[in-house]
């Protein structure tokens, strides 16, 4: 099973197992890899397996993800690749952990940028086996809380759209808790060419939790599973298309 190391500063903080259906990196305590420093975004990265191999997207972050020292939007991963989100240093391994031995001390990616002690700013970072999931707290040692036992349950992934389109395919788009936009504008939150106008459809999250897509133009394109729509629900597992890009919408861990 997959695997990554969470560094900082050198410093080893845990292992992490990818469960098969991939896993959420960032600063959202839903997580499978929690890591808190404002550094770091709610829904920072994803890993998925695509066709055979494991790829690692930026979820549209503004500090970047880093693989190998180059800022990635997505990037299939082999083994020993090492993933740079923030002042954390995440090594992937395709193997079992029990070989891989302690960090060396590293710089760039694996040191904070804003300069505190690794120690400090890792503590309060505990393993638990079955749920994974990494998590630092920035609090001092003498003001650290102690930690608290994560419940040992699997952690969703979230609702996303994962792209089908020629050329992009498991691009991943986390979706926000309101609306999201697709198209080829600047504000679009999901940018594709493929989309066809600058804002094509959106993508809105209702009050009951259920996901709708509607048609943002006249001109606009918007079919889901094949039918042309301008307004559908979105269930797990549908194919969106806006204009000639192609979607899947997933929700929590499919």
């Amino acid at each position: 099973m997959p695997a990554v190391l969470v560094y900082k500063q050198g410093r080893k903080l845990a292992e992490v197992e990818v469960q098969p259906r991939g896993a959420l990196l960032g600063r959202d305590p839903h997580a499978d890899v929690v890591l808190l420093d404002p550094l770091v975004s709610r829904h920072h990265a994803s890993l998925l397996p695509c066709e055979g191999q494991w790829v690692v997207n930026d979820l549209q972050t503004g500090n970047g993800t880093f693989v190998n020292g180059e800022r990635a939007q997505r990037r299939p991963l082999r083994d020993g690749d090492e993933i740079g989100i923030g002042p954390y240093l995440l090594r992937f391994r395709l193997g079992s952990l029990e070989y891989v031995p302690d960090a060396p001390d590293r710089g760039g990616s694996a040191t904070g940028r804003d300069g505190r002690d690794g120690a400090a700013a890792g503590g309060g970072l505990e393993l638990a086996r079955k749920t994974m999931a990494a998590r630092a707290d920035a609090f001092a040692p003498e003001t650290r809380p102690a930690p608290v036992e994560e419940p040992e349950k699997a952690r969703p992934v979230g609702p996303r759209l994962v792209e089908e389109s020629d050329g992009a395919r498991c691009v991943v788009h986390a979706l926000g808790s309101a609306r999201t936009t697709v198209g080829t504008g600047p504000r679009a939150r999901v940018r594709t060419a493929l989309a066809g106008r600058r804002e094509a459809a959106i993508v809105e999250r209702s009050a009951d939790g259920e996901f709708w897509v509607r048609r943002a133009g006249w001109f606009a394109t918007v079919r889901v599973n094949g039918e042309r729509v301008r307004v559908a629900p979105l269930r797990d597992g549908d194919v969106l298309e806006v204009g000639r890009a192609r979607f899947r919408f997933r929700q929590g861990d499919g």
